[in-house]
């Protein structure tokens, strides 16, 4: 159960403005790092904290 709240909590850390897919979709579009971070941030790092919450709270309860 530690292992599986890791991993899903650890995917927010996949927004990182030094991140390489960062990178490479910024070069693609055109678009600055000003310009995606904050969307990006919501999408992926909100997210996955939520999802590390709800499985954490499953264990908790013994559903998991």
């Amino acid at each position: 159960m530690v292992h599986r709240a890791i991993a899903i909590g650890s995917g927010a850390l996949s927004i990182v403005p030094y991140s390489g897919f960062l990178i490479i979709f910024n070069n693609l579009t055109g678009l600055t790092m000003k310009d995606t971070f904050k969307n990006g941030f919501i999408s992926i790092s909100v997210t996955h904290w939520i999802a590390m919450a709800i499985i954490v709270i499953m264990a908790l309860l013994g559903l998991a």
